[in-house]
């Protein structure tokens, strides 16, 4: 999947390929599956 949005820390656009960017403006990068508050523990 392939998607446009905006990089979390300098908010240039960034392409996300299967859930992962790397921003080449600052150098950020993220992975959606590693963000803890995204995933619901409590089940």
């Amino acid at each position: 999947m392939i998607e446009k949005k905006q990089c979390v820390v300098c908010k240039t656009e960034v392409i996300v390929i299967n859930c992962h960017y790397s921003c080449k403006n600052c150098g950020f990068s993220e992975n959606c599956h590693d963000i803890p508050h995204l995933i619901d523990d409590d089940e």
